[in-house]
């Protein structure tokens, strides 16, 4: 019995869910890492011909790993994977050869060539004319080219390219060149197409209507499309697939299908962390401080950025007092990491007002800006990893021509703050621990002594006992008197710290207040994951039986 859509076969039970006995691709036990770093534990995937597969998780949990290293853009360390029955090529060529098209999560055009051409390319596994008979102008070449700009045209069309098909791909913004980079993996006729986070930077309508062509793909064989879907929009996800499969860490948690993956309590906690959806207290100490009464240091007014010709956040309108912490929460792709880098300079506001100490700041340069008292954590810990941890501490305090004595202080206050960095002074910053490295990001901002802390995403590959000291420092640097601004999708750990939240969804503000109203399971679990998914009607499952 299968549910509408679904395609139909027999489904053996596996460890993590169901998978098709004859898969059009079939990856066991697949492992990567990255130094000590474990990118991918385990990894298992089966993909029947004609289904549409979601893979879903937080960021950094190997989503785009796992791909990598199926369409051989990094070494697959051990486990098996199989393409129609067969060995799959360990090189991005053979791959492609197999019949695998995938797109990337930033589109990479041919800028000298147009849109139509770019799309023209994709089709180079199925011409024949060869190299003297294109540099002659053959009747063959001049066939097959102009067949293959037909079909790219067509496929143009087909994923709603808003431009003409000759208009330059420099002329070309954000959501038009996703859509290109589509058509173009499309134009190699794949019968398996892997598509990593296809609708960033679309609107509403345009996800909608690739939602349309990926249930309407056909191969050239008139089956349906085998399609693999990694999207940090998770409702699109459940709403178009048949099977999701969930990572975290590098390892599956949970595979089956939407209901049943939505359901799962490791799925949820993956993207939310455990205490802030369950509504029980949570596990970790409440301190949080009494709300301050200070002065508003911040003001952010209509505020919009992004990267390029891609808006990212929109209309932001924020405030912040002295010695408040505050977070941001917010699925992946919601907007919080660009609208932290925005307040630093990095990308520069498209518009709207940035107030700090009532002094307009949104064209000042990142230096100016820090120099004025604001420090920014990013994801990536910023950290010089070949330098030592004092060396990283001196390099901190660039640009405030501290003395010998001075900068000895600050760096006594910092390390008392973190004393396991006072015992690995002279250790190379690359060789510490995922905990150890924030700490030391950390101390290289806090050594600055900023009025306003920004910390993007700070609780990424830190295990739960060092997820509990962040929490006890984040409390001390905020009973300290520093403002602190919080970007976190695992809010669990800092909703009791925090004296007001702010929910950020397609890069918009849309609730805003204290935590406890406005972290509530229900309309947090849904901007992250959807509406709770319904089983199916026992009369629908009947009829398609």
């Amino acid at each position: 019995m299968n549910a509408p859509g679904r395609p139909k076969g027999e489904y053996r039970s596996a460890q993590h869910g169901a998978y098709p006995v004859s898969a059009l691709l079939q990856a066991r036990d697949m492992s990567v890492r990255f130094g000590g770093l474990a990118a991918l534990d385990g990894f298992s995937l089966a993909v029947a011909a004609g289904e549409i597969h979601g893979i879903i998780g937080p960021n950094g949990a190997g989503k785009t790993t796992a791909i990598n290293a199926l369409t051989g853009f990094v070494p697959r360390g051990g486990g098996e994977v199989l393409f129609d029955g067969r060995p799959l090529a360990a090189t991005p060529h053979g791959v492609a050869a197999c019949g695998i098209g995938r797109t990337f999560q930033s589109p990479t055009m041919f800028g000298a060539l147009s849109a139509v051409e770019n799309v023209m390319c994709g089709g180079h596994l199925w011409t024949r004319a060869g190299l003297f008979a294109c540099l002659f102008r053959s009747r063959k070449a001049g066939a097959e080219e102009r067949a293959l700009r037909e079909a790219a045209c067509e496929w143009l069309q087909k994923v709603g390219f808003a431009r003409a098909p000759d208009t330059a791909v420099g002329e070309l913004p954000f959501g038009e060149l996703r859509k290109l980079e589509i058509a173009r993996a499309l134009m190699a006729q794949p019968r398996l197409l892997i598509l990593d986070e296809p609708t960033a930077g679309l609107t509403a309508t345009e996800v909608g209507r690739i939602g349309h062509l990926l249930q309407s793909l056909r191969t050239k064989n008139g089956e349906r499309m085998a399609t693999v879907l990694i999207e940090h929009n998770v409702p699109l996800v459940f709403d178009l697939c048949e099977r999701v499969t969930a990572l975290d860490k590098g390892r599956i948690i949970a595979c089956g299908t939407p209901r049943e993956v939505r359901a799962q309590q490791a799925v949820v906690d993956s993207y939310l962390g455990s205490q802030a959806v369950t509504g029980a207290s949570p596990t970790r100490a409440n301190v949080r401080q009494a709300a301050p009464r200070g002065e508003a240091i911040l003001e952010v007014k209509g505020l919009s950025a992004g990267y390029g010709r891609m808006p990212i956040v929109q209309g932001i309108d924020l405030t912040l007092h002295d010695g408040e912490l505050v977070v941001l929460c917010g699925r992946n792709g919601a907007g919080k990491s660009t609208l932290l880098n925005a307040l630093t300079g990095q990308p520069r506001p498209a518009s709207g007002q940035v107030l700090w100490l009532g002094q307009a700041i949104e064209r000042k340069s990142v230096s100016g800006i820090v120099r004025a008292g604001i420090g920014l954590v990013p994801q990536e810990r910023g950290v010089i990893a070949g330098q030592s941890v004092e060396a990283n501490l001196r390099l901190g305090t660039v640009g405030l021509r501290l003395a010998k004595d001075e900068f000895r202080q600050r760096r006594e206050e910092v390390l008392e703050r973190f004393p396991k960095l006072r015992q690995r002074l002279q250790q190379i910053a690359g060789t510490l621990s995922g905990g150890e490295r924030q700490m030391l990001a950390l101390a290289k901002v806090l050594i600055r002594k900023p009025r306003l802390l920004l910390l993007d995403e700070p609780t990424i590959g830190l295990a739960p006992t060092v997820v509990d000291e962040l929490q006890r420092i984040v409390a001390g640097i905020s009973a300290s008197g520093i403002a602190v601004v919080v970007a976190e999708q695992n809010i669990g750990w800092v909703a009791p710290l925090a004296h007001r939240a702010y929910l950020l969804e397609g890069g918009r503000i849309v609730a805003s207040g204290h935590p406890d109203e406005v972290i509530r399971r229900e309309q947090v679990a849904e901007a992250y994951l959807g509406q709770e998914l319904r089983s199916e009607p026992e009369e629908e499952l009947s009829k398609e039986a």
